[in-house]
């Protein structure tokens, strides 16, 4: 197989949306899933952000898609969980797959149980970790 066709990748409409405190998360995540063809808008939240803030930018921006960080900063943890409350509030796990991003999930439980469709947490290659889940969450 020749570099061109490794370097071929299935192409996806719709938008996603991107929440993070982390710069370098932001830029990565966005990379990534711009290299697919979505188009993606970020919120880069602070401890200072709030639940209903991060619900009004999903219901603004309307993504097909949401990578949510769970903790906002490394003092305070569950924001993430809190904004993902108040988004199932008006958007359910079949209409908003919600994918919640963490370097250690403290919360994961409680998060499942508030409706996130899962955790992000490539393994191996991200790229094909991204291609994997955009293909099950965002077939027309």
């Amino acid at each position: 197989m020749g570099l061109d066709a490794r370097l071929q990748r299935p192409k996806f409409e719709g938008k996603v949306a991107v929440v993070h405190p982390n710069q370098a998360a932001i830029t990565g995540l966005k990379n990534l899933l711009e290299f697919f063809g979505l188009e993606v808008k970020v919120l880069q939240v602070t401890h200072e952000s709030t639940p209903q803030e991060v619900a009004l930018f999903v219901s603004d921006y309307d993504p097909r898609l949401l990578f949510l960080a769970e903790n906002y900063t490394p003092r305070q943890f569950g924001q993430g969980v809190e904004a993902l409350v108040e988004i199932r509030k008006t958007r359910s796990k079949d209409r908003l797959p919600v994918f919640m991003v963490s370097g250690a999930p403290s919360h994961r439980e409680r998060a499942m149980q508030e409706g996130a469709n899962e955790y992000y947490e490539p393994v191996g290659n991200p790229v094909h970790y991204m291609e994997n889940l955009l293909t099950t969450h965002l077939q027309s």
